[in-house]
């Protein structure tokens, strides 16, 4: 199963993180909004703006970084990271 993990960084350490399932049926993009959508919810923050270079990395690399210029309003943290990772084990 897919998992959605995401972090908030301020001044350079950890300050919440929080995970949800991801359906691995979606495209890159559309699992993309639809967890984010999910977590920033979650924690009470703005929805990210997804440009191509959010799928891009989450496709190649399954992490992608958001920055305070990608979010509409203004945010009191410096970065937003998130990982897509396989959390059934393997046999």
């Amino acid at each position: 199963m897919l998992k959605f993990w995401l972090r908030i960084y301020s001044n350079g350490k950890m300050i919440t993180d929080t995970v949800c399932d991801a359906d691995e049926k979606l495209s890159a993009q559309k699992m993309l909004e639809d967890c984010l959508r999910k977590c920033c919810y979650e924690l009470d923050i703005p929805n990210p703006m997804i440009m191509k270079k959010h799928v891009n990395d989450i496709k190649q690399y399954s992490l992608t970084r958001f920055l305070p210029d990608d979010f509409p309003e203004s945010v009191d943290f410096e970065r937003v990271e998130i990982n897509i990772f396989d959390s059934s084990k393997k046999k």
